[in-house]
């Protein structure tokens, strides 16, 4: 039978002691490098132009992602405006999404993805 006081521990005087193993309710969950738990911050980068209509799709599931997400950075670039730059990482379409932890590309991908897509490959690159 499961007891609601199997994760703590009771006391000499029969005081209840929260289970130090994990965090009380409520409490920020620690940050971890544990294949399969999201490390965040990640920054997503996200290559769009203007006039183009996957990239507003990409654009409002990115934003839904953020809003899941608040410790996510993101970043949009426009490549009519930053030539440069798209033609420096060999973006030659548009919307590409590129997950970027620390200096090292993580994922990329050319597409309009859908929510449970980019949660997914969010997840994936933290790994």
């Amino acid at each position: 039978m499961f007891s609601i006081l199997s994760s703590a521990r009771i006391g000499a005087q029969g005081e209840v002691a929260p289970c130090q193993a994990h965090p009380p309710v409520g409490a920020p969950a620690p940050r971890t490098s544990t294949p399969g738990v999201l490390e965040l911050p990640m920054k997503l980068e996200l290559y769009t132009q203007p006039f183009c209509a996957p990239c507003i799709r990409t654009r409002q599931t990115v934003a839904r992602a953020q809003a899941l997400l608040p410790d996510l950075q993101v970043e949009e670039i426009n490549v009519v405006e930053q030539i440069q730059r798209g033609e420096e990482l060999g973006i030659t379409s548009t919307p590409v999404i590129r997950l970027v932890q620390g200096s090292t590309e993580k994922f990329r991908a050319s597409d309009t993805p859908t929510l449970p897509q980019l949660l997914a490959a969010i997840a994936r690159a933290s790994d």
